[in-house]
C-alpha cells in the first residue's frame, strides 16, 4: 500500500499518514489481529492479494490519526491496569493477535472515537472485538474478565442533531457497558472466523451486515408516477405488496440501501465485483 497525493499537502500531514500504513494482515503466515480478524473474510482476501497495488488519500487516514492521539492522550490516565499490552495465542494453527487498550483483572475498556451513526445504528464489531480481547486474556492468563466497556468520545455530536435526530446520543461522551459472552461462545466464534478467512472464494461478497447496509426498504410505486406513495416506504416486502394491490397500476420496487462500508470505508472496493457495480450506479 502507497500514499497517493492529488496535492500539495503539509509535511505533518505527509509524515503522520506514512506512519499509519502497515500490512493488515498476513494470511500466508497465518497471523491476524483481532481487528482484521472482526473484518469480512473477502475484504481481507482482497487486501491479501492486492495489498502492493492499493492507495490511499492521507484524508482517509485522518480519522485513524485522530484514534491514535486520543489513545496516546489517554495513556496513563488511569492506573492500576494494563495498557496496550500485547497479547499472542493460538488457535488451531493460527496466531490471533490482540492489544486491548486498558485492562485489569475486572474490566477491559476499549477508548474508541466514533461518528454519531455508530450509536445509532449500533456497532456490532465493538462487541466482538472487546469479547475477542477477553478471550485473549482468558488464554494467556487464566483469568475470566467479568466486565466490557467501550469509552467513546463522538466527532460529529451537535446540540442541534440531539434535538432532531432519534437515538442520538445525549452527550460528546459515553460509556456502553458490553454484553459479556460465555467463554466457549466466544471460542467458537474465533474459530468460526479464521474459517471464513481460509475459505473465503475470489468473487465473493461481504454480507449485507457487514456492508454496514442502511435503509434497505421497498417502495409502494404506481404507474406514471416517479417517488413512492405516501406512506409506501416500507421495511417489509411482504407490506409494500399488500399495499399495491390496493393501488391501481401499483406496484412494488426493491431499493437496497446504502453500503456505508462499501462507498466510504473499503480500501479495496475497486477489486471487488460488487464494489465496481456501486461506481457504475453512481
Amino acid at each position: 500500500m502507497k500514499l497517493s497525493y492529488t496535492e500539495s499537502i503539509p509535511v505533518w500531514l505527509r509524515t503522520r499518514a506514512s506512519e499509519m500504513i502497515s500490512r493488515p494482515v498476513d494470511l500466508s503466515n497465518k497471523y491476524v489481529h483481532v481487528t482484521q480478524l472482526i473484518s469480512p473474510a473477502p475484504m481481507l482476501q482482497l487486501q491479501d492479494q492486492h495489498w502492493s497495488e492499493l492507495e490511499v488519500s492521507p484524508d482517509d487516514l485522518i480519522p485513524a490519526m485522530l484514534g491514535t492521539a486520543w489513545h496516546q492522550y489517554l495513556e496513563g490516565s488511569e492506573p492500576g491496569g494494563y495498557v496496550e499490552q500485547r497479547i499472542e495465542t493460538m488457535c488451531g494453527d493460527w496466531c490471533v493477535i490482540g492489544t486491548p487498550d486498558w485492562y485489569s483483572t475486572q474490566v477491559i475498556r476499549d477508548y474508541k472515537t466514533a461518528k454519531v451513526w455508530s450509536r445509532i445504528f449500533g456497532k456490532r464489531e465493538w462487541e466482538e472485538q472487546t469479547n475477542v480481547y477477553r478471550w485473549l486474556i482468558h488464554q494467556s492468563t487464566g483469568i475470566e474478565v467479568p466486565r466490557l466497556e467501550i469509552h467513546v468520545v463522538y466527532t460529529d455530536w451537535t446540540a442541534n442533531g440531539l434535538k432532531r435526530i432519534d437515538g442520538h446520543p445525549p452527550k460528546r461522551w459515553e460509556v456502553i457497558d458490553v454484553p459479556v459472552w460465555p467463554m466457549d461462545d466466544t471460542d467458537r466464534f474465533i474459530t468460526a472466523r479464521l474459517a471464513a478467512i481460509e475459505n473465503a472464494q475470489p468473487g465473493e461478497y461481504c454480507s449485507a451486515e457487514e456492508r454496514w447496509q442502511r435503509g434497505e426498504c421497498w417502495a409502494v410505486m404506481k404507474t406514471g408516477r416517479k417517488s413512492a406513495l405516501p406512506g409506501g416506504l416500507k421495511d417489509s416486502q411482504h407490506e409494500a405488496i399488500e399495499m399495491a394491490t390496493t393501488v391501481t397500476g401499483g406496484y412494488v420496487e426493491h431499493r437496497p440501501g446504502n453500503p456505508v462500508r462499501c462507498k466510504d470505508w473499503c480500501s479495496v472496493r475497486q477489486f471487488c465485483e460488487f464494489g465496481k457495480t456501486l461506481e457504475v450506479e453512481e
